[in-house]
């Protein structure tokens, strides 16, 4: 079975994936994003018990907190836009673009 990145990666270049490959990815970043959920929580309220700053970082981690939760209930085509859908011709043509640039970099 292919690793979680390998999948998502053949997924964003319209690459053909498994319904297992695609089940099984969802389950480990569904994990991920609740231990990350948890830890970065845990972390905003140590934060808030330090000085101003502190608070104004974490009220920012918040922030993202809520977006990412608003995120997940929005139709996730309507979210990402078809500049963020893979097989969208916007998307397609910026992955390209990106792959060509990674190619001139890497060439010197």
């Amino acid at each position: 079975m292919r690793s979680t990145k390998d999948i998502i990666t053949a997924v964003k270049e319209s690459q053909p994936v498994t319904q297992d490959d695609l089940r099984m990815a969802l389950l480990v970043m569904s994990a991920v994003d609740g231990f990350t959920w948890r830890e970065l929580y845990d972390l905003i309220e140590a934060v808030e018990a330090d000085p101003e700053q502190a608070k104004m970082k974490a009220a920012f981690a918040k922030g993202i907190l809520e977006r990412v939760y608003r995120a997940k209930k929005e139709d996730p085509e309507t979210w990402l836009g078809p500049e963020h859908t893979p097989g969208a011709a916007e998307h397609d043509r910026w992955q390209q673009i990106g792959k060509r640039l990674l190619e001139r970099i890497e060439r010197g």
